[in-house]
C-alpha cells in the first residue's frame, strides 16, 4: 500500500512528520497538532479502501469501540473524522515502539518481564470484554510500550481495535464464512470462522506470551 499523505503536508489540523506503521487497512503517521504542537499518531484509511463502505464502517468502529473502553491500558482516542476524502483517527502517540520491535531487537524475554508487559494487556482485554467487545487481533505489534526518560518501560497500551467485533452482534462486517486477524495468534474457532468470544483473545494473549 502506498503512502496516502505527503511527509511535511497537512491533514486538517495535523502536520505530517513521518510514517510510523503500515497495515492492510491503513497507514499510521506521526503528526503534530498545528496549533497545540502536540505529537499524535494519525491513522489514515488506505486510499484504495476509502470508497468501500464496509471498510469505512469497520475503520470507524475502531474509534467508537476503543473510545467506549475507558481503561488506562487501552490507547486513548483523541479525535476522528474525514478531511478531503481521507478518513482518519487521532490517537495518543507512544514513542517507545511495540512489543514486536522489542522481541526483534532483543529476542525472547524472561518470563517475569513478559508477564509484567502482558498483565496490563490482560487488564485492557478484561475491560473490553466487559463492554461486550472481542479484540480479535491480539499480537506483539498491537502492544505499545511507553518508555520513561531512563529508557525503561513505563506504561503498556493495547491498540488497534480495527477488527474488533461486538460479541453481541456476531454477524459483523466481514461476510459469511470470512475471518480477519493474524494467523499466528488465531484461536481455532477464529481460523474455522466460527463464533468468537473473550476466550479467543485469551488464546491470542497466551500465544503472545509463548
Amino acid at each position: 500500500m502506498s503512502d496516502q499523505l505527503v511527509i511535511g503536508g497537512q491533514l486538517g489540523n495535523y502536520l505530517i512528520d513521518s510514517v510510523i506503521g503500515r497495515g492492510g487497512m491503513s497507514v499510521v503517521y506521526r503528526a503534530k497538532h498545528a496549533r497545540l504542537g502536540m505529537s499524535v499518531a494519525l491513522k489514515v484509511l488506505a486510499p484504495e479502501l476509502s470508497s468501500d463502505d464496509s471498510f469505512r464502517e469497520r475503520f470507524l468502529r475502531e474509534a467508537q469501540m476503543a473510545a467506549a473502553v475507558d481503561h488506562p491500558n487501552v490507547i486513548p482516542i483523541h479525535d476522528m473524522g474525514v478531511h478531503d476524502n481521507s478518513l482518519y483517527i487521532v490517537m495518543r502517540y507512544v514513542a517507545g515502539g511495540d512489543l514486536k520491535d522489542l522481541l526483534a531487537s532483543g529476542g525472547p524475554l524472561e518470563p517475569e518481564r513478559a508477564l509484567a508487559i502482558l498483565m496490563p494487556v490482560a487488564l485492557a482485554l478484561g475491560a473490553a470484554h466487559g463492554h461486550g467487545l472481542v479484540h480479535r487481533d491480539v499480537k506483539p505489534a498491537n502492544i505499545l510500550l511507553q518508555r520513561s526518560a531512563g529508557g525503561g518501560i513505563e506504561h503498556v497500551y493495547l491498540t488497534d481495535f480495527g477488527i474488533a467485533k461486538s460479541a453481541s452482534n456476531m454477524a459483523g462486517l466481514t461476510g459469511a464464512g470470512a475471518f480477519i486477524g493474524t494467523v499466528e495468534y488465531m484461536a481455532p474457532e477464529q481460523l474455522e470462522a466460527r463464533e468468537v468470544s473473550a476466550q479467543t483473545d485469551v488464546y491470542a494473549l497466551g500465544a503472545t506470551f509463548y
